[in-house]
């Protein structure tokens, strides 16, 4: 279906967001502006009213195209003071999410969480939106994090759906996390509370302030994860890890000289995990799409060991590769891939093996 919609906000942003919208889920278009931009030779053309003109006008839903927080605010301030319905009115100023609300995706991906109304305008969420969620939807590492009023936590919310799908089966158990990139020193203290008083979490970072977040159940090496060497001291200072989580710096060589040290001390049946793998895809982070040598690249290189077992050597014109059966192999049970997010868990894994059953 398509929607009748205005454009609120000054002559820069009007045009900008003009720009962007896609105009084929559109019925109909109108713009509201200042009276300073009004007359504006761009706005001739075009159905255009100054705001306080709104409850006159007929439309389904308002786009407030604005620069910072704190104007959209006051543009939605203007128009409920109108009585402008609040479910009429897009909850943020990015135009690309409003297109797919407009194809019918109306909330980010958030996990297993339910919103009660329309998620948060910004990162930092008020005492007011946090109101609205439903705390009975969540997981308890969800439940955590949106009630923390200690260190900071910057994670993208569905990342704790993927958390708990991979994590809960060590809950309460004697369980050994290592997580590259320690920031806030927030994680950090998520799993603790998540895994209980029986894990020991370890944590690594480059900035030496870090040391000072070290506190019961966790341990704070500082050093780059780039590192070999580090890496190495790194592995004879803790026990087999049970849970790698990857949130370190996401450059390409840091995320794979990490996988490459530290996977073979994972556990037979822990799990490994790499978070925001949007950096593959980057070139301030070495980063670029199908380029050769990004971590996404190298996750790719797993699959084919993770199928070994099938390889037939024999000569080809167009390969020349040859592919066999490793400790990568005998030691992966899978590969998950998620929205920025890989997760690896090990097994022992002995040769496959067919079987026929029935008689008909």
């Amino acid at each position: 279906m398509k929607n009748n919609v205005i454009i609120l906000g000054n002559l820069k942003e009007c045009k900008r967001a003009r720009a962007k919208i896609d105009m084929d889920l559109i019925n109909s278009l109108t713009f509201v502006t200042t009276k300073n931009d009004i007359n504006d030779k761009w706005f001739k053309d075009k159905n255009r009213f100054i705001i306080h003109k709104i409850k006159e006008l007929e439309y389904d839903l308002i786009f407030i195209a604005s620069e910072t927080i704190s104007e959209f605010k006051e543009f939605h301030r203007q128009l409920i003071k109108q009585g402008v319905e609040n479910k009429k009115i897009w909850y943020n100023f990015n135009i690309d999410t409003f297109n797919l609300m407009l194809k019918d995706f109306t909330k980010y991906n958030s996990g297993t969480l339910k919103y009660k109304t329309d998620f948060f305008m910004e990162e930092k969420p008020t005492d007011f939106e946090l109101k609205k969620l439903d705390f009975q939807s969540m997981n308890r590492l969800e439940k955590y994090f949106y009630r923390n009023n200690g260190k900071i936590i910057h994670k993208f919310l569905h990342y704790f759906e993927i958390y708990d799908r991979h994590f809960s089966r060590f809950f309460g158990k004697d369980v050994t996390v290592l997580e590259i990139g320690v920031s806030k020193g927030g994680s950090l203290e998520l799993w603790r509370d998540y895994f209980g008083s029986k894990c020991k979490i370890y944590g690594i970072d480059i900035d030496p302030k870090c040391k000072n977040l070290e506190s019961e159940q966790i341990e704070i090496f500082i050093g780059d994860a780039e590192d070999r060497n580090f890496l190495r001291t790194v592995k004879e200072k803790v026990p087999e890890i049970d849970i790698l989580i990857d949130d370190g710096g996401h450059y390409m060589n840091q995320q794979i000289v990490a996988f490459e040290e530290l996977y073979p001390i994972i556990s037979p049946d822990g799990v490994y995990l790499c978070e925001d793998l949007m950096t593959s895809y980057m070139d301030e982070y070495e980063g670029g799409y199908r380029r050769k040598n990004t971590f996404i690249e190298y996750s790719k290189d797993l699959i084919d060991y993770l199928n070994a077992w099938y390889f037939e050597e024999k000569k080809s014109w167009f390969s020349k590769k040859k592919l066999s059966v490793n400790k990568i192999t005998l030691s992966t049970h899978s590969m998950h891939y998620y929205n920025n997010v890989l997760v690896i868990e090990k097994r022992k894994m002995d040769p496959p093996f067919a079987a026929i059953m029935g008689n008909k």
